[in-house]
């Protein structure tokens, strides 16, 4: 990638490539090699892209038609956040549950840190709740 794209082309185009046509290759054209991602409700912490290429991945083995949309951005510097929708039908399993049939439909926030055209940081807060529910899974404490 030229100094010259912006850190919301590079999402946008690397929500493309990587998550909705699934081109896992194109991981390392997107994702720094110092890359960091937060994401409490998944995992503590990745690190690097082949770490990146393989949550991208067991995402896509859970739902492999996937579709995922930025549906808002805001860039500040070398930052972006974003609200992500992502749909999909769970034929295969995810953390642990085994494939439901169910179709979702969740969001999530990510905020990116770019650096030298590629993704090198991010922070994430996705609705897990919501989507294990969505999967059929009570996971609200009782409430008597």
């Amino acid at each position: 990638m030229s100094g010259t794209v912006t850190p919301r082309t590079l999402l946008r185009k690397h929500t493309e490539d990587v998550w909705n046509q699934g081109n896992l290759d194109a991981v390392e054209k997107y994702i720094a090699e110092s890359y960091t991602e937060h994401d409490p409700s998944v995992h503590d912490e990745l690190q690097g892209p082949e770490a990146y290429r393989r949550n991208v991945e067991s995402f896509l083995t859970a739902f492999p038609d996937l579709e995922v949309t930025i549906e808002d951005s805001i860039v500040e510097g070398d930052k972006i956040a974003m609200r992500q929708r992502f749909q999909g039908t769970h034929t295969g399993e995810f953390v642990g549950i085994e494939p439901t049939g169910a179709e979702i439909d969740s969001t999530s926030f990510v905020i990116c840190r770019v650096e030298d055209d590629k993704i090198a940081e991010t922070w994430v807060e996705t609705d897990m709740l919501g989507l294990l529910e969505q999967l059929g899974r009570d996971v609200r404490p009782d409430s008597g």
